[in-house]
């Protein structure tokens, strides 16, 4: 078990590096049920949002709208040109990385 530190120095390591996602992990479930982490994290937690908007409605994970490379949001606004476009921008990089990419490739053939 990590210990907890009740000065600020301490606890902003706990919470960065490595040991984040394991912490984000406790709180999540501290936030389900608070019997179901340690004592010393409970009270840690309990001690960390008092009056806080984040306390009385956390919000975990991204705060994005999730997107698709292929299905964007904005594709019902895309034209058949714009389609076209982008098509005639992919094919020309592609025949760049042919024709030039020989020339930055650092390889060794022998």
């Amino acid at each position: 078990m990590l210990p907890i530190a009740t000065n600020g120095a301490q606890s902003k390591d706990l919470l960065s590096g490595d040991s984040a996602g394991f912490v984000e992990a406790l709180y999540a479930g501290w936030l389900r049920d608070q019997a179901s982490v340690p004592a010393e994290w409970s009270a840690y937690f309990g001690s960390q949002g008092d009056g806080d908007a984040f306390a009385a409605h956390p919000t975990l994970g991204p705060s994005f709208a999730r997107g698709s490379l292929f299905n964007s949001p904005s594709s019902s606004s895309v034209t058949p040109d714009d389609v076209a476009a982008r098509q005639e921008r992919v094919d020309n990089l592609i025949r760049t990385f042919r024709v030039r990419g020989h020339l930055a490739a650092q390889l060794d053939p022998l």
